[in-house]
């Protein structure tokens, strides 16, 4: 970079391909990311006056942070069809059933039922919204002790039009009134990433790279918001053509291999990802 050498397209992990790997499509598909969520998480800290259990105070540290932690999760983040979400609901449309491409086909009028929908399942809810995923919590090392301090750790993932400091903003007006104190965690936050277009030869490139994977038998090929983090996101300031895509499939099973027991790849899908990789190598050099 430090030489002016700007990348064609950047492509990483994030998409995948096989069945069923979104809600409302079931046929074998390759999903690709052309965008992917931010990244924040934020610990709040009640502190209250510690002593001896049999004695408690009105308010403890420990109550105190529960109730922020529950009128967080009772406050969610407001539900979105806009921007990546809305182009892979409509990607999939001619490849769904006929009463789901009623639905898919007309957002205009539909998108209400639509959301209600995908809220009623975690992989859907977090196509929709920022989420948010308590996930740590410390307080007391004794059990008959009341501790002076409490603390969680809440996870955020950013949805693209919302940043870390509207997301700071909104948690500390949610529990403002609780007497939590709302910090960064060791500084790490990052917005939502830039989303990279479907119109671009790039992405284009991409898909007649998916299709040499499986000729003769034509695989959709749906834009995709990647909920999780990816190296691809440090790559924005570099270039507005970042696609997230694994050129490998995934069988019923492999998903939940993923960074986990027996995770595998089998030896005719890696000569097909080798395979992609030629195709898009040598396609690149007309960008």
């Amino acid at each position: 970079m430090a030489r002016g050498v700007k990348p064609a397209l950047v492509l990483d992990e994030g998409g995948f391909m096989g069945a069923r790997m979104i809600p409302g499509l079931e046929q074998v598909a390759a999903i690709v990311g052309i965008a992917e969520k931010g990244y924040v998480s934020l610990r709040l800290t009640a502190t209250a006056e510690g002593g001896h259990s049999s004695m408690p105070t009105n308010r403890t540290a420990v109550g105190a942070l529960s109730r922020a932690v529950a009128r967080l999760e009772a406050n969610p983040f407001p539900a979105s069809l806009d921007g990546p979400t809305r182009g892979m609901i409509e990607a999939m449309a001619p490849y769904q059933s006929f009463r789901e491409r009623l639905v898919s086909g007309n957002l205009w009028i539909t998108a209400p039922i639509l959301t209600r929908v995908l809220q009623s399942n975690p992989m859907g809810a977090a196509l929709l919204h920022t989420t948010i995923a308590p996930t740590m919590l410390s307080a007391g090392i004794k059990d008959n002790v009341l501790p002076p301090e409490a603390s969680a750790v809440v996870n955020f993932r950013i949805r693209p039009g919302e940043t870390v400091t509207t997301v700071m903003a909104r948690v500390t007006q949610v529990v403002a009134d609780s007497g939590v104190r709302v910090e960064r965690l060791d500084s790490v936050g990052v917005d939502p990433s830039q989303v990279s277009s479907v119109q671009d030869p790039a992405y284009t490139l991409i898909a007649r790279a998916i299709g040499g994977m499986t000729p003769g038998t034509p695989v959709p090929v749906i834009p995709y918001l990647v909920m999780g983090g990816t190296d691809a996101k440090y790559w924005g300031p570099h270039s507005n053509r970042v696609y997230r895509f694994l050129p490998i499939p995934l069988g019923d099973g492999d998903r939940a291999r993923v960074h986990g027991v027996n995770e595998r790849v089998a030896t005719r899908d890696f000569a097909a990802s080798v395979g992609f990789f030629m195709r898009l190598i040598v396609g690149s050099d007309g960008l």
